[in-house]
């Protein structure tokens, strides 16, 4: 009973009381006082209870415009410092990967600021309504460090099972490992710059910031590492005029792909960096000439990123091949056509030189 008495007090009873009263942060100079800035963060909004709009839900969008501009103002200065004092934000070639790290950074900037106070006051004679929100800057300051620490600690532990699984050749959890830091890292980058927003960028051991440099580094390197080499895993089926257990063409297309250092194959598509599809078919092309004959191989050519899915080249190719038999003349034509397909897409994996 007693705490239900209390909550109705201080919940409802006790904000009517204020109304009464007029704080004295209304003015300035009163702000300055009560919320002196070394100490808190603040905003301050005032406006008229709208046409058709209660007294209650009029202090309610005040409080929210309040919170809305001392996040904005401390937004503002993140920004700028992070300007000020970025690192490089490249985290490897790949684009997506920038873009994953964007947009963890904005997710963390448009994040909620933790700690946030409201106080309101209705002045009913001029039907006019006053909020300030604040929040103690020492309090952000211990919640972002111990932010800090926390996914700093997370990223090395990625960093660790990145590196085992590396080690074991599993390249492609070991980039989805790494991959997992980037937007705690891009969390830590937001919070530093929370930090140094609040005015404690001086304070190096907080920011961890020498270790944080060290840990961008390495995801550079790291990625970098394993854009050296790509594994790709190749499936075909093959007609060769009914004759369906050859693999001609994809042998043949794995032998160019060889010759770049780039390029390995595997059998577990799980492991690829893409997936790569043959269907190849010949038909006779009639018109021999002589004891020669001659056959067309029609492929249809698929190259897909094992990381996102997405098909990243598809072609079709058609190739005419001649021997002293149907069935010669059709494995010619896919021996010969092979080459012209390593040199299509080679460009996609990286090897335009090649």
């Amino acid at each position: 009973m007693c705490r239900r008495a209390f909550f109705f007090f201080f919940y409802v009873l006790f904000p009517l009381l204020l109304w009464g009263q007029t704080p004295r942060w209304l003015s300035n100079d009163g702000r300055q006082r009560a919320f002196p800035e070394d100490v808190y963060v603040t905003g301050f909004a005032v406006g008229d209870v709208r046409s058709g709009e209660t007294a209650l839900a009029a202090m309610e969008r005040l409080k929210k415009e309040a919170q809305g501009l001392l996040s904005d103002g401390i937004r503002v200065k993140v920004e700028s410092e992070r300007k000020s004092y970025s690192r490089s934000e490249s985290v490897g070639s790949s684009e997506t990967l920038s873009d994953l790290f964007e947009s963890a950074v904005k997710t963390s900037s448009a994040a909620e600021i933790v700690g946030i106070k409201t106080d309101v006051y209705l002045n009913e004679s001029e039907n006019r309504i006053y909020a300030i929100a604040y929040a103690r800057k020492q309090e952000l300051v211990d919640y972002y460090q111990a932010d800090i620490a926390l996914d700093v600690q997370r990223v090395n532990g990625f960093f660790k099972t990145a590196l085992q699984l590396e080690k074991q050749g599993n390249k492609v959890k070991a980039r989805s490992q790494y991959e997992e830091a980037v937007p705690l890292l891009a969390k830590v980058s937001h919070a530093q710059g929370m930090l140094v927003a609040l005015g404690r960028g001086d304070v190096a051991e907080s920011l961890q910031q020498a270790h944080v440099e060290s840990l961008f580094s390495e995801l550079q390197l790291a990625l970098a590492r394993l854009e050296q080499s790509l594994s790709i895993f190749v499936e075909s089926s093959e007609d060769i005029l009914g004759s369906k257990s050859t693999s001609i063409v994809a042998n043949k297309l794995k032998a160019a792909l060889a010759k770049s250092s780039r390029c390995t194959f595997t059998d577990d598509s799980s492991q690829s960096d893409f997936r790569l599809s043959l269907h190849a078919t010949t038909r006779e092309a009639g018109n021999p000439v002589g004891s020669l004959m001659f056959c067309y191989a029609d492929v249809t050519v698929e190259l897909v990123s094992s990381h996102t899915g997405k098909v990243v080249y598809r072609d079709e190719f058609s190739q005419k091949g001649g021997s002293v038999t149907l069935q010669r003349a059709g494995r010619q034509a896919c021996e010969d056509v092979a080459p012209k397909i390593a040199e299509k897409i080679k460009p996609w994996l990286g090897d335009e030189e090649q």
